[in-house]
């Protein structure tokens, strides 16, 4: 009996020792498991963040360079309006001419031009317009520097504001160019 006894209690140790190395296995794998969750979890967490900070640093790129162009179209409009007299009424000369149209028109300029307007660009200004005349007109407009020619109906703008505005898209179209192949060029490294 005492030997039954020894064998069925040594078969329980045995039985014993192979449930507790097969919960200790089993809670290897669980521990392995949950770690490489957890890891999986602080990556995609680490991911995100990434993620955010290159979308804040972007935009905050994007923001300065916005900046930078108004800033620069600042002053080039500063630039064009604080030109010395002759420069100034020669520049204005240059885009008449290339504004002008086969007919009667009507020049107008602001207050300041009209003040320090040369005695003699009337003259110059109908030497340039070929067919048709061109007068300044002694009302003046509220506009920044340049003129506005007018025809009949037909106003045409060539206020310094008003070009420089349609530079503005151009030099807008090309900054967004310059982000976007930014951009690709960020992913294609990324992917490598």
């Amino acid at each position: 009996a005492q030997i039954q006894a020894d064998q069925i209690e040594h078969e329980a140790e045995d039985k014993a020792k192979e449930i507790l190395a097969q919960a200790d296995a089993e809670a290897r794998r669980h521990k392995i498991a949950i770690l490489e969750s957890g890891r999986a979890q602080a990556d995609a967490v680490v991911r995100t963040a990434q993620s955010n900070a290159s979308l804040i640093v972007r935009n905050a790129l994007l923001k300065k360079r916005r900046a930078l162009i108004e800033e620069t179209l600042d002053d080039m409009l500063d630039m064009l309006r604080n030109q010395p007299d002759t420069e100034y009424f020669d520049m204005l000369l240059e885009l008449a001419k290339q504004a002008a149209r086969p007919e009667n028109g009507i020049m107008f300029l602001n207050t300041r031009d009209l003040q320090r307007l040369p005695a003699d660009f009337l003259q110059r200004l109908q030497a340039l317009v070929s067919c048709g005349s061109m007068t300044v007109s002694d009302r003046s407009r509220e506009i920044d520097g340049g003129f506005v020619l007018q025809y009949g109906d037909l106003e045409m703008n060539c206020s310094f504001s008003a070009m420089l505005e349609a530079r503005r898209e151009e030099m807008e179209d090309l900054v967004n160019r310059e982000l976007f192949a930014e951009t690709a060029a960020d992913n294609w490294k990324n992917a490598q």
